[in-house]
């Protein structure tokens, strides 16, 4: 929780929830506010799978993800 969403040196948001699913585990994620300012949506959802999760430091509270803008993108 509370963990920074980063994509390519890019602040995406901020983990505000976890959703355990029969088919996986999702991130809700609240958008960094520079993004919305942009028109992007307030929240989105993240897989929590290998797919999109390139390392997580729980120290420094980031991950850093690939292919989650688009998912940010078309919420």
């Amino acid at each position: 929780m509370n963990c920074s969403i980063y994509e390519n040196d890019e602040l995406l948001g901020t983990i505000s929830d976890i959703h355990r699913y029969p088919l996986g585990d999702y991130f809700e994620i609240d958008t960094d506010k520079a993004l919305v300012e942009k028109t992007l949506p307030k929240t989105f959802l993240l897989p929590y799978e290998k797919k999109y999760i390139i390392s997580v430091d729980i120290v420094n509270k980031k991950i850093l993800t690939k292919d989650a803008k688009p998912i940010l993108e078309n919420s």
